[in-house]
């Protein structure tokens, strides 16, 4: 827990205001969130896996995480063994329904494989919960056992005004996990460690949901407030960043006594970080323009304080008119 509960108190109710008064409500801003998944969880895996390959799985645990209504662990009863029906709504007139099916032999055999990761998953609160209502500190009961009112009715509304973000870092993540599971059994792993590898892969490619895994000085006081919105982008440019030292390292590190195979390992593991950052700028170049390109921000700043006087044009105009406006953007 935080160490001064007073501050965290009101770090907490900041948090909401802002997140209601920023991107509360805000369905366009949980479809920009779903961009993640082209973005950035497929030039990763792709490069890792095969393209195709994870075009496929990616496809699979779509409908997976659709047809579980964003809560793949409700196939599951409390031993985490699948359950005999499904339950489904549907439209009867204007009024939605609820009812159950029994699951086919088929689907049992696919939902069976997935229980490892999906245990491991749900005993980690990595199903449920997402990073943002982890920060507004919606699910802690403090503030309601003390019968304050007013933090009620701000918990309410923040609450409401976060399910689009919610569901859509939801989503994220359980597609992450599922596809990346998949691939890792695919490629010759136990289920066990397949569970284990997807859960880190999920974290580098989509975040973490708890507090406890956030950046040290985003967990609380004034810095649960101004990180808030930080921890996302500080996690992808570490995951970035590994993947630009593992080139480094495996370019450059001198190998004494290297044996062929090893080297063939060194030889892979280059190949697969240059395609992971090539396949984030080309995926930024195609989503966002020149202006989402992950050191594009970097190149802007650089350039404005060190080589650009104040009477000339400033670094993104500079790259507009260079580039043109539709390669920019």
């Amino acid at each position: 827990g935080a160490k001064y509960k007073g501050i965290e108190k009101i770090a907490k109710t900041a948090n909401q205001v802002a997140f209601t008064y920023t991107i509360g409500f805000n369905i366009s801003s949980a479809l920009v969130n779903m961009s993640q998944i082209p973005l950035f969880a497929y030039p990763y895996l792709g490069a890792e896996y095969g393209y195709n390959k994870t075009r496929k799985a990616f496809m699979r645990s779509s409908g997976f995480v659709m047809n579980s209504r964003n809560a793949i662990n409700d196939f599951y009863d409390t031993d985490f063994k699948v359950k005999d029906t499904i339950s489904y709504s549907y439209l009867e007139g204007k009024v939605r329904k609820e009812k159950e099916r029994p699951v086919t032999t088929k689907e049992k055999e696919i939902l069976k494989k997935y229980a490892p990761l999906v245990k491991m998953a749900s005993e980690q609160g990595q199903l449920t919960k997402s990073f943002l209502i982890d920060a507004l500190g919606l699910q802690e009961a403090g503030r309601i056992k003390q019968g304050n009112t007013a933090a009620r009715v701000l918990d309410t509304i923040a609450a409401f005004s976060a399910i689009p973000f919610n569901q859509a870092e939801r989503f994220n993540r359980q597609f992450i996990l599922l596809a990346s599971f998949e691939l890792a059994v695919d490629s010759g792993m136990n289920p066990e460690q397949a569970a284990a590898k997807a859960l880190r892969q999920t974290q580098e490619l989509n975040g973490g949901a708890v507090l406890e895994t956030a950046p040290k000085w985003a967990q609380q006081n004034i810095g649960r407030v101004g990180l808030m919105y930080k921890g996302y982008g500080i996690r992808m440019v570490t995951t970035m960043l590994k993947s630009s030292m593992k080139v480094i390292d495996t370019t450059f590190s001198p190998r004494k006594g290297e044996s062929t195979k090893e080297k063939e390992e060194r030889e892979a593991l280059r190949k697969v970080a240059i395609k992971q950052l090539f396949g984030v700028f080309g995926s930024s170049l195609f989503f966002s323009g020149v202006h989402g390109l992950p050191i594009y921000g970097i190149y802007v700043v650089v350039a404005n304080l060190l080589f650009l006087d104040d009477e000339e044009l400033d670094a993104d105009t500079l790259a507009r008119q260079y580039v043109g406006e539709e390669w920019f953007k």
